[in-house]
Order: C-alpha cells, then structure tokens, then sequence
C-alpha cells in the first residue's frame, strides 16, 4: 500500500510531540478500494502539556471557510416575530448593545433587561414599520423617542430565532427502523 512521505513525515513530528500545521493533498479509498477521493485535509497537532500524548484534529478543506450571514428583515412584518422570544429560555449576548438603553422606555417604564428592550422593539415593529428605527453612526445626539436597535444584531437574532424555533407538537415521536425492513 501507498503512503505519502509527507504522512511518514506527519507520523513522527506526531510521535515526537511537536507541534505543526500540514495540508497534503490525499487520495483516499472507499468502498471496498473501489472509489478514490482525493481531497485536502488539514492537520493540527500538537502535545499534551504534562503528559506523553499528542493530540491531532484533521478537517477537510475548505472545513471553516465559509458562514451563513442569516438576517430577516424586521420591517417587512411578514408574520409575528414575538412568537420566537416568548418565555424566558432565551438571552442576548451580554456584551453586545443591541438596543440603545434611554432611561426610560415609551410606556415610562425603563427596561431591565436587554431581552425586554427586544421584545418591545419587535412589538412595536409588528404594530407599525415606521416604529422601526435603525441605530445609525451619525454623530448628532441620539433623540430617544423611539427605541432604536442596532440592525445586523436585531435581524441575526431573529433569524436564529425562527431557525431554531422547534415546535414539539409537529415532531412525531422518533422513528426506529426495524431490523427487517
């Protein structure tokens, strides 16, 4: 059987617990030696302080190269966004501003909590789209009439939102094959 030098040459930096970075271009075999894949994986290894080990990850390529940039645009209202941020099974990101915070919101009462301020701002985003105010990088003083989020955040959370919303009621208990089918 065939092997690179370069996978001899992974095998002992492995076994001698440095530590290093490869991408060698493979041709792997499956189904019985019948198919070959050739791909490129990339290998990170390295030791484990206080002990003899190493340890290797390898991942194909281009295996993190790429994200899903998921948004839904609020002001469209195309369904009812609150549905997604009912109960309190669900936070923001604790150092991530995704509503200004004025001192008091529209009904007098100042928000507690980042997730209130979102749940009002996407109330009054269903009742009418011109509520809907964007923070925006201007250098004038804010005008804290209207609550105003920031946009990627707000649209990115929502659409994680309804991404993961699972309802339990339209998942069926799980299906175990028979051995005989």
């Amino acid at each position: 059987m065939f092997y690179s030098v370069l996978l001899f040459c992974l095998l002992h930096s492995l076994l001698s617990l440095s530590l290093l970075f490869v991408s060698p271009y493979l041709t792997i075999r499956t189904r019985y030696q019948k198919r070959v894949i050739t791909r490129t994986n990339s290998y990170y290894y390295g030791p484990i302080e206080g002990t003899p080990f190493s340890l290797a990850i390898s991942l194909p390529e281009p295996y993190g190269h790429y994200r899903v940039d998921g948004q839904i645009e609020v002001k469209r209202r195309d369904e009812n966004y609150t549905q997604y941020f009912k109960g309190k099974n669900w936070r923001v990101h604790p150092d991530w501003v995704y509503c200004d915070n004025p001192s008091i919101s529209i009904s007098g009462i100042p928000f507690n909590t980042p997730e209130e301020a979102i749940r009002v701002f996407l109330e009054q985003a269903m009742k009418n789209a011109a509520n809907v105010r964007w923070r925006t990088s201007s250098v004038r003083p804010h005008v804290y009439e209207t609550l105003s989020c920031e946009k990627d955040l707000v649209q990115s959370l929502v659409f994680d939102a309804k991404a993961t919303d699972i309802d339990p009621k339209k998942c069926g208990p799980p299906k175990t094959p028979s051995k005989y089918e």
